[in-house]
């Protein structure tokens, strides 16, 4: 059983890591909006006003604005897509409170560990499997933005569907292996496991749910 948890800590490292480096996408992504808003605004402003021509706003504008907002949504989604699986091995996603935490640690566990099965893991597999489709076809078919000032390569962002619902199987998994100790094993590997799942658990050992 310790076997299996050190296993969904090298799980939860891996995760993590890229939870936290797609994080960083918040900085280019405010950077940009940031941008687009002012040169648009801006540039406008200036126009209407008559102190700059239409011709020198459009030399001045560096990067369409619908580049830039195109730009937006597609770090928008990576960074969301990247970071599902991080948050859901903190437990940071909504649930049912009013009905969960009047359940027994160990039926929450339960009810973790066969909504996994059940819906988890089928469901990222038919993700993965035709988001691989998916992005192949928008490769091949060298597939663009529908807007005629738009990115190219739209395959790049299509691929982070595959990507993402990788990483979120993989914390499903570190998820599954933890139900797995906390309901079929002993010891200390049991209450490390019941503490990372359910931190509240009066049998977990201070600072368990931390390693």
């Amino acid at each position: 059983m310790s076997a299996l948890l050190a296993v969904s800590h090298r799980l939860e490292r891996i995760v993590s890591a890229i939870g936290q480096a797609a994080a960083w996408l918040t900085v280019p992504l405010m950077l940009v909006i940031i941008y687009d808003v002012i040169t648009r605004n801006v540039l406008t402003w200036l126009v209407r006003n008559q102190i700059i021509g239409d011709g020198l706003a459009d030399a001045l504008t560096l990067v369409s604005s619908t580049k830039l907002q195109e730009t937006e949504w597609h770090l928008h989604g990576i960074l969301l897509l990247m970071t599902f699986g991080m948050a859901y091995l903190k437990d940071a996603h909504v649930r049912i409170e009013l009905v969960r935490d009047h359940l027994r640690p160990r039926l929450k566990v339960w009810i973790e560990l066969i909504g996994i099965l059940l819906a988890l893991i089928p469901y990222c597999g038919l993700v993965i499997y035709f988001g691989y489709d998916f992005t192949l076809r928008s490769y091949e078919n060298h597939e663009v933005s529908a807007a005629l000032t738009g990115l190219p390569y739209r395959f790049i962002i299509k691929s982070f569907i595959m990507f993402g619902f990788v990483v979120i199987l993989m914390a499903g998994v570190a998820t599954l292996l933890r139900c797995i100790v906390a309901l079929f094993g002993g010891g200390p590997a049991r209450a490390e496991a019941m503490a990372l799942l359910d931190p509240e658990h009066e049998e977990a050992p201070q600072g368990a749910a931390n390693q």
